[in-house]
């Protein structure tokens, strides 16, 4: 079978989120063991190099295996478990890597995993923010270190993940995210309150499934264990901070470009309002002007950042 792999890690942008090539890893390896759907895709690619129109026949047994290959291993992953919006992203990087190898792609619109209401809902943890940074205090630098950095700018679990100490300009008070889900990578200034958390953990490369096993320590400490407490996660804090904004009458254009979600409609004016500036000795980093004064804005009406410095580092 061709090195689907290889394509599909070369086609991907520097610096792209590890899940990607985690899921397409992941898949390869189940794939091998599926010998008539390899076979499929080696007469497949076959007939592509020479030059040879796929046939009808070619095409309808790629699809039924193919198709039977990757439907199985959506199955596997729902088992092990994984949550509904993680197949559904495994599946969008399954299709890229088809896609990438010019191989066809046996699903039609409408045939992948399907999120439904209650897999999509996240409870909201903004009466939950205070016992969850006071619960933070009993435990290790890394977990007053991941929350601080969640409960202010809402970071989801893999954007904690890429956090290193590269992501940090300690002198002008910045940090670097690298967001998840094609959103907008910025810069956001560090609250004085949170400064002494992040600086007093090593920021060592940490897997996924560490940032989760961080986030149920950190539950388990404030007490949240019912029924409620099962479905809570860092994107709880998302949606807790987005309330936030939404109730202080903020528009959707400053909430999309602090949250950092993707705006396609974004004015170029904007975004050049919104630049990053790269100092002349390629080492310091401003942040943009724009984004300074919403940061700002944002410290101000989050009532759960003072509490930062009521726990000790």
């Amino acid at each position: 079978m061709p090195d689907l792999l290889k394509a599909y890690l070369e086609h991907l942008p520097e610096g792209a989120s590890r899940t990607y090539e985690g899921t397409a890893r992941m898949f390869c390896k189940w794939l091998t063991n599926r010998k008539a759907a390899c076979s499929v895709i080696d007469e497949w690619v076959e007939c592509r190099a020479r030059g040879d129109l796929v046939t009808e026949d070619l095409r309808l047994r790629f699809n039924k295996l193919v198709h039977k290959a990757i439907e199985d291993w959506m199955q596997h992953r729902l088992l092990v478990p994984y949550k509904p919006g993680s197949v559904k992203h495994s599946f969008g990087v399954l299709r890229s890597m088809f896609v990438v190898n010019g191989l066809g792609w046996p699903f039609r619109r409408g045939e992948g995993p399907q999120i439904g209401e209650r897999d999509e809902y996240k409870p909201s943890l903004e009466m939950w923010m205070e016992p969850l940074i006071r619960a933070s205090a009993k435990l290790q630098p890394r977990h007053r270190a991941f929350l601080a950095l969640s409960s202010i700018y809402g970071l989801r679990r893999g954007e904690i993940q890429e956090i290193g100490l590269h992501s940090f300009d300690w002198e002008s008070g910045l940090v670097y995210v690298k967001t998840e889900k094609h959103g907008r990578e910025r810069y956001h200034l560090i609250p004085e309150e949170i400064m002494p958390h992040l600086k007093a953990y090593e920021w060592p490369r940490v897997s996924a499934s560490g940032v989760s096993v961080v986030f149920q320590a950190l539950k388990a400490a404030a007490g949240i264990s019912h029924e409620f407490g099962k479905r809570a996660s860092y994107h709880g804090i998302r949606h807790a901070i987005d309330a936030v904004f939404v109730d202080a009458g903020w528009s959707e254009f400053n909430i999309n470009k602090y949250m950092r979600w993707k705006d396609s409609s974004q004015s170029m004016p904007r975004r050049y309002a919104s630049r990053t500036v790269l100092g002349l000795d390629s080492t310091r980093v401003e942040v943009g002007i724009a984004d300074a004064d919403l940061d700002r804005r944002a410290f101000e009406l989050l009532p759960w950042l003072p509490v930062w410095k009521e726990v000790n580092v």
